[in-house]
């Protein structure tokens, strides 16, 4: 079966996306106190075209339409699946809530002026943050914008208020166990997100004989069949060691309908697959130019010609666009090649 590029963002859309997930996803996962503000029955996905082509490349971005408390508001998902920890990841949330207050009020503008009024007071959404995070290694990172001033938890509150505070609600999906509380289609895209690339392929196999059983018992397998396909293209598209023919002898041993499903997914494999050979080759070009401006960058800063060799290979080993990406920004951060090094010795462990 041909690999799908980019699976995490194409998974996290083509489940996270539909709002019967999301409800029953939100429902579990959100604070009980928020669950009761929140109106489930309101909740539809929004248009993030206006999102900066920037903030984009940093996630997976859904945001959700709903009412919270009566009243218009947003539920920003951004998904996080590098193979770190972003410490910038509170910036880009703090970016991606003002790009959404921005677009508002330029829609507010348009609306106004064409009912010709002149005199009202500007006003924005609700806008809740969440980070879905997924990963071995458990989310260590500083939440909230005070944690990252410094002296800022000794000022008095008379202070505090001039000062921008927030914090984003992280949903860290390896560590908890709410996944058991979903429906069971839905809970199997947590197990995959959760499982995926880190299991054995003994677990994965287990997953997969677990989606067929989920498959055949219901009765309205269409949005079933949705999910777990989704599912078992997520699981080829990041391991090696999983073969075609392999699944479909599971598949078939358990059930006909079973063998169908499998079948159905090695049509949408092949599909996808020469629809997006082109894009790989973009891509590849894309991580090309990203390794060449990080030395260019690093040569510039540190005034000097050659970057060191070993630096240049460790770089060159890196094929995760998402990672050469925050290398590049952490480039222009830095203030010595070593501090750099210590960045690459961090995504090695």
């Amino acid at each position: 079966m041909d690999k799908i590029i980019q699976p995490h963002d194409k998974f996290f859309r083509a489940t996270f996306g539909k709002a019967d997930f999301s409800r029953d996803f939100l429902n579990n996962y959100l604070p009980k106190e928020l669950v009761e503000l929140v109106d489930m029955d309101t909740l539809i996905v929004q248009n993030t075209n206006y999102i900066s082509k920037e903030l984009k490349e940093q996630f997976t971005d859904l945001l959700y339409r709903t009412n919270i408390n009566n009243e218009k508001a947003y539920i920003l998902f951004l998904f996080e699946h590098k193979s770190y920890q972003d410490r910038m990841v509170i910036f880009q949330v703090l970016k991606y809530m003002i790009e959404i207050w921005e677009a508002n009020i330029r829609n507010d503008l348009e609306a106004r002026k064409e009912d010709r009024l002149s005199n009202y007071d500007l006003e924005i959404p609700i806008v809740i943050p969440m980070v879905v995070y997924h990963d071995r290694y458990k989310w260590n990172v500083k939440r909230t914008l005070g944690e990252m001033m410094l002296g800022f938890s000794n000022l008095p509150i008379s202070v505090k208020k001039y000062i921008p505070d927030f914090e984003y609600m992280l949903i860290d999906l390896g560590y908890s166990d709410k996944e058991k509380k979903l429906d069971e289609e839905h809970s199997i895209v947590i197990k995959t997100l959760n499982k995926a690339r880190y299991a054995s392929k003994g677990e994965i196999l287990d997953i997969f004989t677990e989606m067929i059983t989920i498959y055949r018992k219901r009765k309205d397998r269409d949005m079933v069949a949705h999910y777990i396909i989704e599912s078992m293209v997520y699981i080829i598209s990041t391991r090696d060691d999983l073969d075609e023919n392999e699944l479909i002898e599971i598949a078939g041993q358990i059930s006909e309908e079973g063998g169908d499903l499998v079948m159905t997914l090695a049509d949408r494999l092949r599909t996808e697959g020469l629809e997006q050979g082109i894009e790989q080759g973009i891509e590849q070009g894309e991580i090309k130019a990203i390794r060449k401006n990080i030395f260019k960058v690093l040569s510039r800063n540190f005034k000097i010609d050659i970057i060191d060799n070993i630096i240049k290979d460790r770089i060159k080993d890196i094929s995760d666009l998402d990672i050469l990406n925050d290398l590049f920004d952490q480039a222009f951060e830095i203030k010595s090649v070593e501090e750099f090094e210590a960045i690459l010795d961090e995504l090695n462990k």
